[in-house]
C-alpha cells in the first residue's frame, strides 16, 4: 500500500479527476514523484465502483486495490442481507477477506471478528479502511483455513472462495475454487458452530445438496431480477430438512419467499383465452427450480409443459413474476405479425421457442424497445405469440 496516496494533494487530485477517462489519465501521467498514474487510476476506479456498489461502506479517505481485487466484492445490499439472516454471536472468522465489505457488515453480528487474507496489499488496505470506520477487527495475513485451525472452535466461519483462475477464467465448481471447498469441508465444519458460504450464482442447487453435508439453509439472492449470489448455511448438527429462500431486492425492499412442497399439481391450460394476463417467473425463481410450484400457489395455468409461461384471467399481485396483459394470441407467422405490429420497435421474450429474441426481432424487421411485448413459446402442436403490454413494475 502506497501511503503517499493519502496525502492531501494526492487525494484532492484523485477526487478532482473522478470524471476523467482513466486510460487517458494513465497516458498523460500525474504530477507526483511517489505516486504513479496506475495507482491514481486504481483509486478512481475503486471510488466509482464502491460509490455505486457499496455506498454504505464508502467514505472519503478509503484506499482501494486493483480492479481484479474488486471484481468479487459484495454489494451493500447482498452483504447486509447475509448479516440479516444470522443471529448474534461471540466470534466469527472471514477466511477469504478480500476488500472486506462482507467482513465489515458481518462484524456487526459478532463481539470478535477475524479477517484473513493472503494478499499482503489487501490486508494493509483493509486495516486502513476498517480503522477509518472505527471497526475493531483482528487482521491476519495468511491462509484463512490454516488460521482457522490455529484459532480453534468459532461460532461462524465465512468463506467467499475465489472463482477465477490465474488467467482470470471464471470457475463454477467447488473443487476448482480457492480454497477447494470440497477438500476442506469436513475440517471447516468441525471448527464451526455454523458455516456461511457465498457461492457463484451459476451453481445448481441440486449439485450443492449432493456435494456438501450439513446444509440447513440456502438463500438465492437477486437484485432487480439479476441473481447475484447463492448463500449456504451449514453445520455439523444433523439436518432433517433444507430451507430454501428466494430473495429479490427491487431497489427499495426485499421480497422473500420460502420454498416449500406444494400439495396440488400444476394444471396445463386446455384452452388459451383470447385476452388474459401472462406471467414469467423471475430469474431467482428459475434458479430455485420453483416456478411450477409458485404458479400452483397463485392458481396459474401453464401454457405448455416446457414453456414456463403461465396464464390467468385474474390479475395477481406477486413480486416473483413479471406480469403482462396480452390483447392477441396467434400462431407464429412473420407476415401476419408485421401487419399487427406496425410500430418500428418491439420487445421479444422467448421461452421454449426455436428462435432467440434477437432472431425474432430481425425476422420482423424491427428494433428492440418500445411499449409492445411479443412473448413467443410453443405447445406440442404449435408455435404461439402473445402480443402484450406490461402490467406491473417488474415486467
Amino acid at each position: 500500500m502506497n501511503e503517499h496516496l493519502l496525502h492531501e494533494d494526492v487525494q484532492q487530485f484523485i477526487y478532482d479527476h473522478l470524471q476523467n477517462d482513466i486510460y487517458n489519465l494513465s497516458l498523460q501521467g500525474v504530477p507526483f514523484e511517489k505516486v504513479s498514474a496506475g495507482e491514481i487510476a486504481d483509486q478512481i476506479r475503486g471510488i466509482l465502483t464502491v460509490q455505486q456498489k457499496a455506498p454504505g461502506f464508502f467514505k472519503k479517505g478509503l484506499l482501494f486495490p486493483s480492479k481484479t481485487s474488486l471484481e468479487q466484492m459484495s454489494s451493500d445490499v447482498t452483504a447486509k442481507y447475509k448479516a440479516s439472516i444470522l443471529p448474534k454471536m461471540k466470534s466469527l472468522i472471514d477466511c477469504t477477506g478480500g476488500f472486506g465489505i462482507d467482513t465489515f457488515y458481518l462484524s456487526e453480528k459478532a463481539r470478535t471478528t477475524h479477517y484473513c487474507e493472503q494478499n499482503s496489499e489487501l490486508v494493509r488496505i483493509a486495516e486502513h479502511n476498517f480503522q477509518l470506520h472505527n471497526k475493531k477487527i483482528y487482521l491476519h495475513e495468511g491462509n484463512g483455513l490454516e488460521i482457522l485451525q490455529k484459532i480453534g472452535k468459532i461460532d461462524l466461519v465465512y468463506l467467499d472462495p475465489s472463482r477465477r483462475t490465474a488467467g482470470k477464467k471464471k470457475i463454477i465448481s467447488l473443487e476448482q475454487s480457492s480454497p477447494n471447498i470440497l477438500q476442506h469441508w469436513q475440517m471447516i465444519l468441525s471448527h464451526a458452530r455454523e458455516v456461511l458460504l457465498k457461492l457463484s450464482p451459476m451453481l445448481d442447487i441440486s449439485y450443492l445438496l449432493e456435494q456438501l453435508t450439513g446444509i440447513f439453509e440456502i438463500h438465492i439472492i437477486s437484485v432487480k431480477n439479476d441473481v447475484k449470489e447463492i448463500i449456504v448455511r451449514a453445520s455439523q448438527a444433523r439436518q432433517e430438512d433444507v430451507k430454501i429462500t428466494i430473495a429479490d431486492f427491487d431497489g427499495q425492499h426485499w421480497f422473500q419467499h420460502v420454498v416449500n412442497e406444494q400439495d396440488s399439481a400444476l394444471v396445463n391450460i386446455q384452452e388459451i383465452p383470447e385476452q388474459a394476463f401472462i406471467y414469467e417467473p423471475l430469474s431467482v425463481v428459475f434458479k430455485a427450480e420453483y416456478q411450477d410450484d409458485l404458479a400452483v400457489k397463485y392458481n396459474l395455468n401453464k401454457i405448455a409443459r416446457h414453456s414456463h409461461l403461465y396464464l390467468s384471467t385474474e390479475k395477481i399481485s406477486e413480486h416473483f413474476f413479471k406480469s403482462y396483459q396480452y390483447s392477441r394470441v396467434l400462431s407464429f407467422h412473420v407476415k401476419k405479425l408485421k401487419r399487427l405490429l406496425p410500430e418500428p420497435h418491439v420487445n421479444v421474450i422467448t421461452r421454449n421457442f426455436p428462435l432467440s429474441p434477437q432472431q425474432v426481432v430481425k425476422k420482423l424487421g424491427k428494433k428492440e424497445g418500445g411499449q409492445t411485448f411479443l412473448l413467443c413459446t410453443q405447445t406440442e402442436n404449435s408455435k404461439l405469440c402473445f402480443i402484450a403490454e406490461k402490467s406491473d413494475k417488474n415486467a
